[in-house]
């Protein structure tokens, strides 16, 4: 890339961490504004202000048609959107720093419409009880209580740390939510008991002095956990439960949240539990739910 492209580019990346984005969208949104440059540059454009909405969309067709290196399948309408969001955000960083106007009006896809794995009351507690009173058996509880009881995303369990967890209060303290929106999330006694457990006979016996954090959950080696980690962990537990659905750690917060929906709560308490910006994100659930019970 010319030197503007690519100091634009780099500016993007600092920019992005010191707002406070994610080490995952710090890493990959650059990239995308890369290829984008890449395409201009080809095309005898070398300057943002040369860059018109045409031109945009051109590339942006481009990416429509291209396959993916995984799946050997043109890209799924989730990705294309989160491409259409690197470019808004990669404008909105170019107008607050008066770098220039990069006008982005692409529609965003329809969203995908996979029906989203759920577990039952009945699978959830088999998975429970395929929990053992080991050491780590204990850390499976709270991960589970963590995932499952209180609903949280994968990154918002990650980023708890011993001071987040309000156990007088009964609060779990969420400061890494999605697009940094902080809550609490209130949790129940059986949750109350494995953390308990897991802060007294756990988590001591796995960190040491020379790595020792704040982090609530740990690894075998006394680190932060890392989503493949706690992913395993899951899908372990799964299977020791003889369930054969394929899951992740998302299939955890969708059920309590069918669960809880089954129950009776309100719509818009539930929507305030799983930190949604609005209620349409809640809405989703209501038919699963309504299957389930045969509605």
């Amino acid at each position: 890339m010319n030197v503007e492209f690519t100091r634009l580019t780099e500016g993007f990346r600092e920019w992005l961490h010191i707002v406070g984005y994610s080490e995952d969208t710090v890493k990959s949104q650059p990239r995308v504004i890369e290829k984008y440059f890449l395409f201009m540059e080809a095309n005898k454009i070398k300057q943002v202000e040369k860059i018109n909405r045409e031109d945009t969309k051109v590339w942006y067709q481009t990416e429509k048609q291209r396959k993916s290196q995984q799946t050997g399948e043109l890209l799924k309408n989730s990705t294309l959107n989160g491409i259409i969001r690197t470019l808004k955000l990669f404008s909105k960083y170019l107008e607050e720093t008066s770098q220039g106007i990069l006008t982005i009006d692409i529609p965003y896809e329809a969203k995908d419409t996979a029906e989203r794995e759920i577990l039952t009351r009945e699978e959830i507690k088999a998975i429970y009880n395929a929990t053992d009173e080991s050491i780590l058996g204990l850390r499976d509880r709270a991960i589970l209580s963590i995932y499952y009881g209180c609903g949280l995303r994968s990154k918002e369990g990650q980023f708890l740390e011993l001071s987040d967890i309000l156990l007088e209060r009964k609060l779990i303290y969420v400061r890494k939510g999605k697009q940094y929106k902080e809550r609490y999330v209130p949790f129940m006694p059986n949750q109350m008991t494995d953390f308990k457990l897991y802060l007294k006979e756990c988590r001591p016996q796995l960190i040491n002095e020379r790595n020792e954090n704040n982090w609530f959950l740990l690894n075998n080696k006394g680190n932060q956990t890392k989503a493949s980690f706690l992913l395993e962990k899951i899908k372990k537990l799964t299977k020791e439960a003889g369930i054969k659905k394929d899951i992740g750690l998302h299939t955890l917060r969708h059920s309590i949240a069918t669960h809880l929906l089954q129950s009776g709560m309100k719509l818009e308490s539930i929507s305030q539990f799983l930190g949604h910006k609005n209620i349409q994100s809640t809405q989703r659930y209501t038919h699963v739910a309504n299957k389930d019970e045969g509605i």
